[in-house]
């Protein structure tokens, strides 16, 4: 997609991870992304145990959205933005196979009513981008400890993040951002030369709360269910990272989907 469709603004770009937990052979994805290779101990910082580079991709939410948005208009499909309050309010649409990816809300639809669902809260900073950073940087460590130094390549740069767990507040706390640069200067201190966001080119802050399926139970819920004379197909509770689970999450949707049409007359509407 970066080379076929790059008003996407997906782009190709290098990836940096440095552990402070765990083992190498956690790596699943060791030697399945391009350019993948262990880092070597003189290229660990202090206090990592190993680390990693490999291509990968990333994107600017904002304009990506807006691409998908206009590309599927130009296929015929129509959006339509209204409030519900149960998945029954929607069967006067017309169409056979309804899609349930409410997230978050799914705990509120009525005859839904998800109860395995724990709500997590995000904050990160968007700043501009130094004008030589082209790549995305990642550490993660004990306790929660997470950094990330995301260039987008468009003179952006996505810096996080404090991730806290059954927190639905979506204020922005001066604190965090504060530990958010902190954490930036200490582990990439050539890119941002001071820990103090008031020095920090900073456009905006990003607050964001996602939930997950109780892990217990699946990592993720994706199934077909009838609900009162609808055919439901759930696709919601992933982790953070909805942009990289969502397209191996649509394609178990399709899956799902086609079971369905195998039970359906000749003419359908989805």
């Amino acid at each position: 997609m970066a080379e076929t469709n790059p008003e996407s603004s997906v782009r190709q770009i290098e990836m940096t991870e440095i552990m402070d937990r765990g083992t190498k052979a956690d790596v699943w994805y060791a030697g399945k992304v391009p350019n993948f290779r262990f880092l070597s101990d003189e290229e660990l910082p202090k206090g990592a145990i190993y680390g990693m580079k490999y291509k990968t991709v990333v994107l600017t939410p904002q304009k990506f959205l807006t691409w998908l948005y206009e590309r599927l208009q130009a296929r015929g499909i129509n959006f339509r933005r209204t409030r519900v309050s149960s998945l029954a309010d929607l069967k006067g649409l017309g169409h056979d196979i309804l899609i349930n990816a409410s997230g978050i809300g799914a705990e509120t639809l009525k005859d839904v009513m998800e109860k395995n669902l724990t709500p997590w809260r995000l904050q990160c900073v968007v700043a501009k981008a130094p004008p030589t950073y082209d790549r995305l940087f990642i550490r993660r460590g004990d306790r929660g400890y997470y950094s990330t130094a995301f260039s987008r390549l468009d003179g952006t740069v996505y810096v996080g993040g404090v991730l806290t767990e059954n927190d639905r507040d979506l204020s922005i706390s001066e604190e965090q951002r504060k530990k958010i640069c902190q954490n930036a200067h200490n582990n990439q201190p050539d890119v941002f030369p001071s820990p103090d966001p008031k020095d920090w080119p900073i456009l905006y802050d990003h607050v964001g709360v996602y939930a997950t399926m109780d892990r217990r139970l699946c990592g993720v819920r994706c199934e077909k269910e009838v609900v009162d004379g609808q055919r439901v197909i759930h696709a919601y509770g992933q982790n953070s990272g909805g942009y990289v689970y969502s397209f191996g999450l649509a394609r178990e949707v399709v899956s799902l989907t086609e079971d369905y049409l195998y039970e359906l007359p000749a003419a359908v509407k989805l």
